[in-house]
């Protein structure tokens, strides 16, 4: 039978996140309409409490699913008799002044979701839980000829390119550190290093810069589970990253050219110079596990379990 599902997440952006997108799609048997919060901070959120009864009262949701702490606390304030499930990224848990939310979210709700098993961990949850990160779509992201993907996005062939994991702006992201450590690599090559930011493309350019990049690099201070690192292996990229999040199990089972490294802009240098020597890595195991219509069949399937 069709589900349907309301599904509530920060609008405060102006582009709807492709990972929460891209899971909503993946979900077979379902209604789903969004509501999108506006507003920052609890203060922001808490306008948002009449409007949001207003959409639930309308549609009649037989599950509503929040995405991130704060949406869901919001959630779990609702007088409404119909399960509540909310879905733990990193940065509603890994950052201190978000995890009081997240501990009431979690205890206002049908069932959490955390996208690794140290976000449980952290927020020392033991009951009504499910580990299921964001899955990959193998159909986008997969390997494609270098050159052809150069030749679109009119890079020269010979550029040294490296992939920065988002926008330079996010402080979390730690852009200062990657740019030291491609001005380091530079010094090392004696030539030109381009350090390209993930900002405002569509998920095929997304794609296509991933295949076109020597290496794909994340920086980050803290991660839940990077849909950059798992979409960048899907495509057979090779990747240096910090120790954050699910990255180190994600590496698990790909034989070369993964790198973890510390913060540390000379071993970060040093990782990106060993990973220019590969022109592509095999597809992990974990990656196959991840395929964005296998988990969708998960979700579904939490989703019967607390109706």
């Amino acid at each position: 039978d069709c589900m349907k599902v309301l599904y509530v997440f920060s609008g405060n952006s102006g582009n709807d996140a492709a990972f929460i997108l891209e899971q909503i799609a993946s979900v077979p048997n379902t209604t789903s309409k969004i509501f999108r919060l506006k507003g920052k901070g609890s203060l922001g959120y808490l306008l948002n409490y009449f409007p949001l009864l207003l959409a639930v009262l309308r549609f009649r949701p037989q599950i509503i699913h929040a995405h991130y702490g704060l949406s869901g606390a919001l959630v779990g304030m609702l007088p409404v008799w119909m399960p509540k499930i909310v879905t733990f990224h990193g940065s509603d848990i890994n950052n201190p002044q978000n995890r009081g939310y997240s501990k009431f979210a979690h205890r206002a709700s049908s069932k959490s979701i955390f996208v690794n098993e140290a976000l449980k961990d952290l927020l020392q949850v033991t009951d009504k839980y499910e580990i299921l990160p964001c899955g990959v779509d193998r159909e986008l992201f997969r390997p494609a000829p270098q050159a052809k993907c150069r030749e679109q996005l009119g890079l020269p062939p010979s550029d040294v390119v490296i992939l920065f994991s988002s926008s330079f702006s996010n402080p979390v992201k730690n852009y200062p550190l990657a740019r030291a450590s491609v001005e380091c690599l530079a010094k090392k090559l004696d030539q030109e290093v381009k350090l390209v930011e993930l900002k405002g493309m569509s998920r095929e350019e997304v794609s296509m810069v991933m295949n076109a990049s020597d290496v794909c690099l994340l920086t980050s201070r803290n991660e839940g589970s990077p849909q950059f690192i798992k979409e960048a292996l899907a495509c057979g990229r090779p990747v240096v990253s910090t120790d954050v999040g699910d990255v180190r199990a994600l590496f698990e089972g790909i034989e070369r050219g993964t790198f973890l490294v510390d913060s540390n802009a000379g071993q970060i240098c040093a990782a990106l110079q060993e990973a220019l020597a590969f022109d592509s890595i095999s597809i992990g195991p974990s990656i196959e596990k991840l395929d964005i219509n296998v988990l969708g069949l998960r979700l579904a399937e939490i989703y019967r379990s607390v109706r």
